[in-house]
């Protein structure tokens, strides 16, 4: 003979249970979409340029030159376009002044570029170009 009150005790708690992990997952979701939801209200229209070697990104009295290549998941904060190409963006280095520091972000790639008097290079970093070394 089986105890009916205690399999709806049980039934409950597991359903409970899996309402819980439901919750959290959703709630992990949201947070995860959140962190890579940019906001791009007021965008900092910055200016590009070119030498014969490369493109740099103008923004003020400051020259951004390329560094390195670099992963989309660095990214910081969203600042704003290039001239008139609001899909070329540009976002902090997570963890770096701006005022050193800017990512390039068009097509799903990402590059890195420092301001060019910058003197302050993270130790796990390294530039791809032998002129900027």
């Amino acid at each position: 003979m089986k105890n009916k009150k205690g399999d709806d005790v049980m039934n409950k708690k597991v359903v409970i249970a899996v309402c819980a992990i439901i919750l959290i997952i959703i709630g992990a979701i949201v947070i995860i979409k959140m962190q890579n939801n940019f906001d791009k209200s007021n965008p900092i229209i910055y200016e590009a340029s070119k030498t014969e070697d490369y493109r740099y990104i103008i923004n003020k009295d400051k020259r951004y030159v390329p560094y390195s290549a670099i992963n989309p998941t660095k990214r910081g904060s969203y600042l704003g376009y290039i001239g008139d190409d609001k899909t070329d963006e540009i976002y902090t280095f997570k963890q770096y002044s701006q005022d050193e520091w800017l990512i390039s972000y068009s097509n799903g790639e990402a590059m890195l570029f420092k301001e060019q008097n910058t003197t302050n290079i993270p130790e796990n970093l390294t530039s791809e170009y032998e002129w900027n070394n």
